[in-house]
């Protein structure tokens, strides 16, 4: 039961970093969620301690304090991976965005809440501003397959 307890609360400090992206560093929620993850890895260091003698040696192999996931090496639980390269679903997610399909404030705030759960087949990790970046200037390459993505999935669609 334990190594469950564990992973909660390692869910729940994942979950306190991607609300912090959310909003910018001026804003009251982003000291808030900053405030829930300091409280959130003290706890975790108090229930490493309590319960050590459990651990069977893995608190020793476990993430410290200062590289836990504030330092940027914690993974969502699971993630997608996609065959379209980070340019062409940086534009599926554009378009999405500014026809409304996705209501979020803002096209990057899109971005920082699905890119974390994406991977594509060349790129297991890419960052939200690396997708943005590749909106700024569109190739048609891309443009084209994104396109054709849409029209294949427009095809499935109508065989439902």
């Amino acid at each position: 039961m334990l190594p469950q307890y564990q992973e909660s609360l390692d869910e729940l400090k994942w979950q306190a970093i991607v609300n912090m992206a959310a909003y910018p560093e001026d804003n009251p929620l982003n000291s808030f969620f900053n405030q829930v993850l300091a409280e959130l890895e003290q706890l975790d260091q108090q229930f490493r301690r309590r319960y050590r003698h459990y651990f069977n040696g893995e608190t020793d192999t476990h993430k410290s304090a200062g590289s836990g996931p504030a330092a940027g090496d914690h993974q969502p639980l699971f993630k997608i991976t996609c065959r379209l390269s980070v340019d062409q679903v940086a534009i599926l997610l554009k378009a999405a965005d500014e026809t409304r399909l996705l209501s979020a404030r803002s096209f990057s705030l899109v971005l920082r809440s699905i890119t974390p759960f994406l991977s594509t087949e060349r790129m297991p990790n890419f960052s939200w501003k690396s997708a943005r970046s590749s909106t700024l200037k569109i190739e048609e390459r891309d443009k084209a397959i994104a396109i054709g993505t849409l029209e294949e999935l427009i095809r499935k669609i109508k065989t439902y």
